[in-house]
């Protein structure tokens, strides 16, 4: 573990003009390897538990230092909706709009040499990692998951009933700081059952109505949290949330629009369309979904 908050900042000024295409998300969205993006030389500003308003943050504090992408990709995760609080968690330059800490007051702090040590002696808790390049994946023996047996409790377990519709002014104020740009919004892959348990909390409808919400600020939304055979794939996931590299190969395919074989355009669909298909394909899946639910 490391603050990814304040490394994305630091390898991105290593060279920041090289970068014409920025993605922005969550730890699912770090899942995604953005250098096969077919959309320029793509930069993943991606974190760990990513809000749209910390999102909103680096977009203006990037703005402000002349930066402009020409391609943006921004992940949009459920618990956005459901919070109570837009919260905001970014370093203190990010906020000022200032230029960044001075390494040496990095490196040369309590906090870095406990990172050190603990890198040096201490294996990691966690089923996902970093390669060098800084594309994630899952390692070959992390355990696969089943919903009921392994109980992983996350943000996307404890969101209200009602979702926060003045989110949506945080995905239009994004559009608004890289206007000009071709900007996209996707919704990562969750684990197929995941809206069967939304279903059973009396949620799904506020999630599908978010979405949607969102996929009408005028430019294209993809989503991939369907029930699908990949969201279904157990042993390419260990927490229901974050899917290996084959299932996000896919995710990549659909956005490059090589293939529409998963991924749904929902910007393409009315409200009442959207909700049919998606409750359609919950259909189809019901009976496994039931099966495993019982056998686990």
């Amino acid at each position: 573990m490391f603050n990814e908050r304040l490394a994305v900042v630091n390898r991105f000024m290593q060279g920041p003009k090289k970068y014409d295409c920025y993605v922005f998300g969550s730890s699912r969205t770090t899942m995604l390897n953005a250098q096969k993006l077919d959309a320029g030389n793509c930069f993943n500003f991606s974190f760990s538990a990513g809000m749209i308003g910390e999102f909103l943050a680096y977009a203006e504090y990037l703005k402000e230092q002349g930066y402009k992408p020409e391609k943006v990709l921004i992940g949009v995760d459920l618990y956005n909706f459901f919070a109570p609080v837009v919260e905001v968690s970014v370093p203190e330059f990010i906020k000022n709009k200032e230029p960044p800490t001075g390494v040496l007051r990095n490196y040369l702090s309590l906090d870095t040499l406990w990172m050190s040590l603990r890198t040096l002696f201490r294996p990691s808790h966690m089923w996902r990692f970093y390669r060098e390049d800084f594309s994630a994946d899952i390692y070959s023996h992390a355990p696969s998951y089943w919903p009921n047996h392994q109980l992983v409790i996350t943000r996307d377990m404890v969101y209200n009933k009602a979702y926060n519709p003045a989110v949506i002014d945080w995905y239009k104020k994004m559009l608004d700081v890289f206007e000009g740009a071709d900007i996209r919004f996707y919704v990562p892959p969750i684990g197929g059952w995941r809206s069967f348990q939304m279903e059973e909390q009396g949620n799904l409808d506020n999630y599908l109505e978010s979405l949607h919400a969102v996929a009408h600020l005028g430019v294209p939304l993809y989503d991939f949290s369907s029930p699908h055979e990949l969201t279904f794939d157990y042993a390419a996931t260990y927490d229901g949330s974050h899917f290996n590299a084959k299932v996000n190969e896919h995710v990549l395919a659909a956005l490059n629009e090589e293939s529409q074989a998963f991924g749904w355009r929902v910007d393409q669909m009315t409200l009442d369309t959207y909700k049919s298909r998606f409750r359609s394909s919950m259909e189809q899946w019901r009976e496994k979904y039931a099966s495993d639910h019982s056998s686990h």
